[in-house]
């Protein structure tokens, strides 16, 4: 009996420990093994486990919606967590232009990525008057390629080749000008050929012309569309002023310079791509294109000449490079839409009236290489309201910032030794004006009639202390 008793026990204790050690390897603790007992009175502390954690994709990511992954635990415990977005696939198409019968596209991005709809896709439509044609038959409608007839020819100095000296008797508005005349290659447009032909809507230029003369497509008012072909190394002067009607136009890679006057009053130009070729933009170029909202020179060019984009009024934006040296004068005069612009760090000198009557702009930044400021250089720029003259600066010219309503703040350098006439003049909210120099260098400078005309601020905060504006 006793013996009996004592296996009772022993069986009793081994029942014990094999339930402690179920709920050590899986249970989340001693009241509910897993879960699933309903007795909650127990006093027994938790025994609990360190979960091993088994990962599984409830749902993949994608470009567009984010995934889902699950961490399970055997025990029953479970957690999910969300997988972010991929990044798109992307895969990049070049511009394609729009032909007589076949539609074209900007160049553009598509992310390849199953069910991504990402596109940057912009189409272009069907150009009635783009044919491509091979020996002299359009590859797309089948056109044949008819020649205008009647233009005037002159042949070239060297008797090899023939210019197209003016529209003649032709009467197409749509002039299509060949390759070969005479047996001769046709390798340029001179002088005044077309100039003021106000019923032309376009012009097809052959590859064999390497040559524009100046002022060949002079007010032809009407003119929508003209190619340059990719030979053409030579835009002569004011070759498209006042064409009022073109909106768009590519000058080609052969192209070195733009001169004076080329697109001046192209009052619906609102695109144009300058190559890399080009090394200089010569005075007036995009004068009065009243349409240009934007426009990038390349790191190719060094210098900008005077009144290059004055009175372009919907110009928003545009980047100076760091390869230019000089802003002429009258450069960027009445953007009255240019808001920003950052002089990059090479130019050492700004023209007269450069950036005056930019109403919109409201910040400038005048780089360390600067040591010129010309007359009314920010005259009427009404929206600034702080301008750094940088140490570099030696001279600030007459009015160079008269007229500047709204601003407020104006740190001068101390290496300036001349402050021009009225330059300051009607700064009427100039209440701080500060002086990166001592007081006796602040005195020494040489200043102008009226230069602080209607300016309110009294004094001038210099390293060493203050000083009268007057003084």
């Amino acid at each position: 009996m006793k013996f009996k008793k004592m296996l009772i026990a022993m069986l009793a204790v081994a029942t014990l420990g094999v339930g402690a050690i179920g709920l050590t390897s899986c249970g989340g603790n001693a009241g509910n093994n897993g879960g699933n007992s309903s007795d909650n009175s127990s006093s027994e502390p938790p025994i609990t486990h360190t979960h091993v954690w088994n990962e599984s994709i409830l749902k993949e990511a994608t470009c567009t919606e984010k995934g889902e992954k699950l961490f399970a635990c055997d025990c029953g415990e479970s957690y999910t967590e969300e997988i972010d977005l991929l990044d798109h696939d992307i895969e990049t198409y070049e511009r394609q232009e729009a032909t007589c019968v076949a539609i074209g596209w900007e160049a553009y991005e598509t992310c390849k990525r199953d069910g991504c709809d990402y596109t940057t896709y912009q189409e272009i439509e069907i150009n009635p008057k783009n044919h491509k044609y091979e020996n002299d038959v359009c590859v797309g409608c089948g056109k044949e390629l008819v020649y205008s007839k009647g233009l005037k020819y002159t042949l070239s100095s060297d008797g090899t080749s023939y210019i197209v000296s003016g529209i003649g008797t032709c009467t197409d508005t749509d002039i299509i000008i060949p390759d070969i005349y005479g047996s001769k290659p046709v390798k340029e447009i001179g002088r005044y050929a077309f100039d003021s032909c106000t019923s032309l809507t376009s012009v097809t230029i052959p590859d064999s012309v390497t040559s524009i003369g100046d002022w060949a497509f002079e007010f032809c008012r009407s003119l929508t569309e003209i190619v340059i072909p990719d030979n053409v190394t030579y835009i002569g002067l004011g070759v498209f002023e006042g064409c009022s009607s073109l909106t768009e136009i590519v000058i080609p890679d052969s192209v070195t310079s733009i001169g004076d006057y080329v697109f001046a009053h192209c009052s619906s130009l609102t695109e144009i791509v300058i190559p890399d070729s080009v090394t200089s933009i010569g005075d007036d170029a995009f004068s009065w294109c009243d349409c240009l909202t934007e426009i990038v020179i390349p790191d190719s060019v060094t210098s900008i000449g005077d009144y290059v984009f004055t009175h372009c009024s919907s110009l928003t934006e545009i980047v100076i490079p760091d390869s230019v040296t000089s802003i002429g004068d009258w450069a960027f005069s009445d953007c009255s839409s240019l808001t920003e612009i950052v002089i990059p760090d090479n130019v050492t000198s700004i023209g007269d009236c450069a950036f005056s009557v930019c109403r919109s702009l409201t910040e400038i930044v005048i780089p360390d290489s600067m040591t010129s400021i010309g007359d009314r250089a920010f005259s009427g720029c009404s929206s600034l309201t702080e301008i750094v003259i940088p140490d570099s600066v030696t001279s600030i010219g007459d009015r160079a910032f008269e007229y500047c309503t709204n601003l407020t703040s104006v740190t001068i350098g101390d290496s300036v030794t001349n402050i021009g006439d009225y330059a300051f003049q009607a700064c009427y909210s100039l209440t701080s004006v500060t002086f990166n120099g001592t007081i006796k260098e602040w005195n020494a400078i040489e200043k102008g009639e009226l230069w602080n005309d209607g300016v309110p601020a009294t004094e001038v905060v210099c390293t060493d202390g203050t000083v009268s504006i007057n003084s």
